[in-house]
């Protein structure tokens, strides 16, 4: 019979059937191997299952059933990489969305769950062990990170090692490491470095050893004299000839004789030197007789001693977590020693640092002009500067450019259409409105508008050819306001609030979207972080940050954004992560040599750099950058590669 009229459907909400209690009705019945489809095997252990639930949490299992054909009504399946504990935990979750497991057994599911792609019980895991890092657990915990190969938890543990070294360097965990110690002695004219730098040397040193037939476990069985060159190269103290040092007699008189380089063993055999062809110095490539070095690195290094010649260090030693000691003597009168050998092999090239800038600068302005990186303004001593400087990284060298009009602090700098562009900010005692540009090709600075609201500490960035601005700071509140810049028209307009008070909020343009990140709303850090669409003229919330951050640094790198440094409202950071777009995820990355707030940052040939800031204590003049390939920080020069072998280095 048809009806002309619309009928509405017909809805029915069973009260009485609730999902929880389904599910609690399925996890009986796996208890009691009903209906059962699946039997996981693991160490003679069988767990019972039905796929379809493991598939609905795991990619893992989904994927292994999807791609599997069943051949009866039960899939047997072994597993190896987990324990049969860990797994009855992780299959009991699947049916209850309930973990509670003891504090010992976390880092067993969380292994567990990395491995079965279970991503929100292994973030869960996650954050337990690191919220329960503490001083005796910090470096097993690195231990375990390493062998799951997992970045993320890896830098949150060399985070906290970072910032609490002298303590973990009291633990057992620490006393219980193979303990490398190095004594160096250094020349008036070799470099005056710190603690990081040179313990960077000492790990290159000990790359070279090891490439020459050393092996590690005897190396940690003495001490090692070692001498710090005028081109900031490490080489034995036994290597050094006609040196008048008194220090350095001693030490060859008394001392290294068992590390002399005229007979050293490589896999076995005595080594002449004298002779040219034993000189088999650096492990080719294709030499698979000798392990590959995978990972070396400085974790954290902390000074000792009130002298500051005592110095403690966690390194990565081809990928074994190794105590360094070291001592620094520096003597009164020296002399340039000629040596035994070249080092110019074994070093491929001497470390230089990157060039610090003329004046220590926070809250300054930084961007990339012509290919070479450009640093403005700032505070130093709460003086606000008008001075702006210009990094080669061709010549490793600054020079300095015109000075502002107006000395600016907390300002917005950016490059649009090749000028250089400075916007509001203040000049140490009043909020400026103002704006200057700056043409290369005629060398001055000249007047354009100013923002409509007079701020500081706000976020700017790049989009489309026009400056947008977000955030900041008038007085003490956090400001939601927007505006954009019109070069062309030479004007500002308003846009969309934020929908948080941002203030020393970073701003960053990616993928034709802007993205605000971070800040302080009154005294509160944020995490969170805003996406602006300029097609719709709104503000939504994308994944928060895993910390808290003000004045921070984020610039795009390789299609991705970072934000670096900062501080979390009572410290300086140095820890660093990596938004990835695409899946809308944080990831932690490598940390700074160096904690860094209000730092500026910019990208300069595919590396990022961490120009000045304040490291908590001190005003800083010093430039880093990131390889995003390598996913290392550097404070010297790439090595230079040479094929010379002067008698003396070069």
């Amino acid at each position: 019979m048809t009806n002309s009229r619309t009928e509405s459907n017909l809805t029915f909400d069973d009260q009485q059937c609730q999902w929880p209690s389904t599910m609690a009705q399925l996890n009986a019945m796996r208890k009691n191997r009903q209906f059962c489809d699946i039997v996981l095997s693991i160490d003679k252990q069988e767990i019972t299952a039905h796929r379809a639930i493991l598939a609905c949490c795991s990619s893992f299992f989904f994927e292994m059933f999807n791609q599997r054909e069943a051949t009866s009504a039960v899939m047997n399946v072994s597993l190896e990489g987990v324990t049969p504990r860990a797994l009855e935990v992780l299959v009991k979750y699947c049916y209850t969305g309930r973990i509670d497991v003891g504090s010992d057994k976390v880092a067993e599911v969380y292994a567990a769950a990395k491995k079965l792609h279970m991503s929100r019980v292994k973030k869960a895991c996650g954050d337990y062990l690191a919220s329960h890092l503490n001083n005796n657990n910090c470096i097993g915990l690195r231990k375990f990170a390493a062998e799951l190969n997992d970045t993320d938890l890896l830098a949150v543990a060399d985070d906290y090692i970072n910032k609490n070294m002298m303590e973990v360097a009291l633990s057992k965990e620490f006393l219980a490491l193979p303990r490398l110690q190095v004594e160096i002695v250094g020349t008036d004219e070799s470099e005056s470095v710190s603690d990081r730098h040179l313990f960077d040397k000492v790990v290159d040193w000990v790359k070279r050893s090891l490439n020459e037939g050393e092996l590690m476990k005897f190396m940690t069985e003495q001490v090692h004299a070692l001498f710090l060159t005028s081109d900031n190269t490490l080489v034995n103290i036994a290597e050094v000839e006609d040196c008048d040092l008194e220090i350095i007699q001693e030490y060859q008189l008394n001392g290294n004789k068992q590390t002399t380089p005229n007979k050293r063993k490589s896999n076995g055999y005595s080594q002449n030197n004298n002779s040219q062809t034993a000189r088999q110095l650096i492990m080719s490539p294709d030499d698979s007789s000798k392990k590959k070095c995978t990972d070396w690195k400085v974790i954290s290094s902390s000074e000792t001693s009130e002298n500051k010649t005592m110095y403690i260090a966690l390194s990565v030693l081809n990928d074994e977590l190794v105590a360094l000691s070291l001592h620094q003597k520096t003597p009164k009168r020296a002399s340039s020693p000629r040596f035994q050998r070249s080092i110019s092999v074994e070093s491929q090239g001497s470390w230089t640092m990157l060039a610090s800038m003329a004046f220590a600068r926070c809250a300054l302005g930084t961007a990339e002009l012509d290919g070479k990186l450009v640093a403005a303004g700032g505070y130093n001593r709460g003086k606000c500067m008008d001075t702006v400087e210009i990094y080669d990284p061709d010549t490793n060298e600054w020079s300095s450019l015109p000075d502002m009009p107006t000395p600016r602090g907390r300002f917005e700098f950016n490059v649009i259409h090749g000028k250089l562009y400075a916007f509001g900010g203040s000049d140490g005692t009043s909020e400026l409105k103002t704006g200057h540009c700056f043409d290369p090709d005629t060398g001055k600075w000249s007047a354009v508008a100013g923002i409509q609201t007079e701020r500081h500490s706000s976020g700017a960035a790049v989009l489309d050819d026009k400056l947008y601005l977000a955030g900041g700071s008038s007085g003490s509140i956090g400001l939601t306001t927007c505006e954009v810049y019109n070069p062309e028209t030479d004007s500002w307009q308003s846009i969309a609030n934020l929908n948080h008070g941002r203030s020393q909020v970073g701003l960053c343009a990616l993928g034709g979207k802007l993205y605000a990140v971070g800040g302080a709303e009154s005294w509160n850090v944020l995490n969170s972080v805003e996406k602006y669409d300029p097609q719709i003229d709104a503000w939504t919330m994308v994944a928060p940050m895993n910390h808290a951050r003000r004045g921070a640094g984020v610039c795009k790198c390789k299609d991705k954004l970072y934000i670096v440094g900062g501080s979390d409202g009572t410290s300086s950071l140095a820890s660093v992560e990596c938004f990835d777009p695409q899946t809308n995820t944080w990831n932690q990355v490598a940390s700074m040599s160096t904690p860094r707030a209000n730092m500026g940052v910019a990208v300069v040939d595919g590396h990022l750099y961490a120009v000045g800031g304040f490291d908590g204590k001190t005003f800083l003049n010093s430039i880093e950058y990131y390889d995003p390939e390598t996913n290392q920080w550097n404070q010297f020069l790439p090595r230079q590669e040479s094929n010379s072998r002067p008698d003396t280095p070069v």
